[in-house]
């Protein structure tokens, strides 16, 4: 499944993370933590994956930027950019 959020909702993510943090450290009730505590890793995953996958978007960004300087002479689509910078960065995975 892949879900979309926006930056606005990542802080609000990163936000709630951090009120249920200070409620697990003052916590009495062991149950509450247990819960808590799941629900936080769950919550860390999510800001994890988000912070890749921005990584990831602005690695692309550049190396289309790049592509599109290279060959603007050439009048290629939008489309065939975007192909050609995968590529690039394949090639670039692959030599590391």
């Amino acid at each position: 499944m892949t879900i979309t959020i926006t930056e606005k909702e990542y802080e609000a993510i990163r936000f709630c993370r951090n009120a249920v943090s200070v409620n697990i450290e003052s916590g009495a009730d062991d149950k509450y933590v247990k819960i808590a505590t799941e629900h936080i890793d769950n919550l860390n995953n999510v800001v994890a994956k988000y912070a890749k996958a921005r990584m990831k978007a602005k690695e692309f960004q550049y190396w289309r930027a790049i592509v599109s300087k290279r060959n603007k002479s050439r009048n290629l689509t939008s489309r065939r950019i975007d192909q050609l910078t995968r590529e690039v960065m394949k090639r670039l995975k692959e030599e590391r």
